[in-house]
């Protein structure tokens, strides 16, 4: 697998320079609740991979790449009705700026061995998106490292620094728990993922280690106003 990785990246870092959008690997479900194995299993059809535009305009990212290191995905909108969710937009690729997407499995709304159907409640206006092929990758594992390209195969976005194979990500944060990105903003590396603080993840919604680390930098901005406000 690590031979065909750097294959693929190789040709990613050869690729013609430009301007690229700013979208993001923004939370992984590689382990959903349920077994991975068996036909319909949950753990199969529930992964998904969501994406955040953190571009100042929409972007389209029809006949985008996702590699898992052993398959190449073109990422294409999700078409199927039958979803839980009546508010999420389907049919189409485009994510609009400050707004997340979600990669699901096609096989998401199948009823399969009939546990753990459809599992997530995504937020309104959530953008759904899936993959030509009929699992993400070659079914998502924990410990995939992740790649996001263009049409042309112009890297993007990585999760998991799939050349840095002595580091501890990616990693396996427990049965139907999902990975979150901590900072949108900053590169993928080691101190910029941690396991989701919701159950079931938080597909197309602001990831649970995010807020948490919003709540701690607002309390320490709190703590600083009182201790200047302090008298000598």
């Amino acid at each position: 697998m690590r031979f065909s990785w750097m294959v693929f990246v190789l040709g990613l870092l050869l690729a013609p320079s430009g301007t690229v959008a700013k979208v993001v690997i923004s939370e992984v479900m590689a382990n959903p609740m349920g077994p991975e194995s068996g036909s319909g299993s949950p753990g199969d059809r529930n992964e998904y991979v969501e994406l955040y535009n953190a571009d100042s305009t929409a972007v389209d990212v029809e006949a985008w790449v996702l590699w898992d290191g052993d398959a190449l995905d073109l990422i294409r909108a999700w078409s199927d009705t039958n979803l839980a969710d009546p508010d999420v937009v389907i049919n189409t690729t485009n994510i609009q700026p400050g707004c997340f997407a979600v990669i699901l499995d096609p096989e998401y709304t199948d009823l399969g061995d009939s546990t753990w159907p459809q599992p997530y409640d995504f937020p309104p206006g959530t953008v759904i998106l899936t993959v030509q092929n009929t699992t993400i990758g070659n079914g998502l594992s924990s410990l995939d490292p992740l790649s996001l390209g263009t049409p042309d195969t112009v890297f993007v976005d990585t999760y998991g620094t799939p050349d840095d194979t002595l580091d501890s990500i990616p990693f396996n944060g427990g049965d139907g728990v999902s990975i979150e990105r901590i900072d949108l903003l900053l590169p993928d590396r080691e101190d910029n993922w941690a396991s989701c603080k919701d159950s079931m993840g938080t597909p197309g919604g602001k990831n649970s280690v995010t807020a948490v680390l919003e709540e701690m930098e607002g309390r320490r901005e709190r703590l600083g106003l009182r201790l200047r406000a302090r008298p000598n």
